[in-house]
């Protein structure tokens, strides 16, 4: 179940590519605010064997169906209903919420992204996002962040990418960014799709990214990285900004202008619950 939301549907696929490493999958993504009663003779025609919900708005549904059609149900995040009313929740342990037999705990959120270690050597990346609940943007601090990293960093070919939540008017800021750097190149996110972030993830040794983005950490950090993070200023004390100043405590990630980068790290944690949940769902190839 789907709530359109990229961020959940990461999750989500994360998951299902978890449970294809141990069963044969055939899924199907269901908008909840498109649904239908159509919708149901999916359920009436072929019962599914599990059905998967990510994000806030796409509980009530999940319960209901898991409900009426007697389906195993995975809700992703902390749940703001009863946990009961699902066979599994799976959350990342900054939610601090206590682990038991139907709460899986997970070190950040779950994402679909491989790990590789066949990395290009002198190849980074650098994501930028936005404003968001957590942080404060400042366009003026995240330049001059990225330009200490660059002038740090002078033989690494570095990707400069934004997201749908940067302000348009850094835009002209990383164009002269890279007008000026022979090995700078700024793409926009209009032009790229998820495949191609999945590409750079896969073949870069470096990724810095912006603090407000702590699932693209997380899928920086599965997929091999080694990962340091811009930061910014916080808007309030919050469950996130207190993981990402752990992740930098334990060295899972840098400050990459002024220190040196962390180790890349083992994590797949899409394989390790989908594992979990084969497992306490009693789930078998039909």
């Amino acid at each position: 179940l789907s709530d359109k939301k990229a961020g959940h549907l990461r999750q989500a696929e994360g998951l299902i590519k978890g449970l294809s490493e141990y069963l044969s999958i055939s899924n199907t993504v269901i908008d909840i605010e498109r649904f239908i009663p159509k919708n149901l003779d999916l359920f009436r025609s072929k019962k599914p064997d599990l059905i998967i919900g990510a994000g806030n708005k796409t509980q009530l549904m999940l319960a209901m169906l898991g409900k009426l059609y007697s389906v195993k149900t995975i809700y992703i995040m902390k749940p703001t209903f009863p946990t009961s009313w699902f066979n599994i929740c799976i959350v990342p342990n900054h939610d601090k919420v206590k682990a038991t037999n139907n709460i899986l705990l997970t070190e950040g959120p779950i994402n679909p992204m491989p790990c590789c270690k066949n990395k290009i050597k002198n190849k980074g990346l650098i994501l930028i996002g936005g404003d968001s609940k957590h942080y404060l943007w400042e366009n003026e601090k995240i330049i001059k962040y990225i330009k200490s990293i660059i002038s740090k960093y002078p033989k690494i070919h570095w990707t400069i990418s934004d997201s749908r939540r940067t302000p348009k008017s850094i835009e002209k800021s990383l164009k002269l960014l890279e007008g000026n750097h022979a090995l700078v190149e700024y793409i926009s996110f209009k032009s790229v799709s998820n495949e191609w972030l999945l590409h750079n993830l896969k073949e870069s040794t470096f990724a810095c990214i912006s603090a407000d983005s702590i699932s693209m950490i997380y899928e920086a950090i599965t997929s091999g990285c080694q990962v340091g993070v811009l930061p910014l200023n916080k808007k309030k004390f919050t469950k996130v900004n207190l993981k990402i100043e752990q992740l930098i405590k334990n060295g899972w990630v840098c400050l990459p202008y002024e220190q040196p980068w962390s180790s890349s790290r083992e994590l797949n944690e899409s394989k390790r619950c989908a594992s979990i949940v084969v497992d306490r769902l009693e789930l078998i190839n039909s």
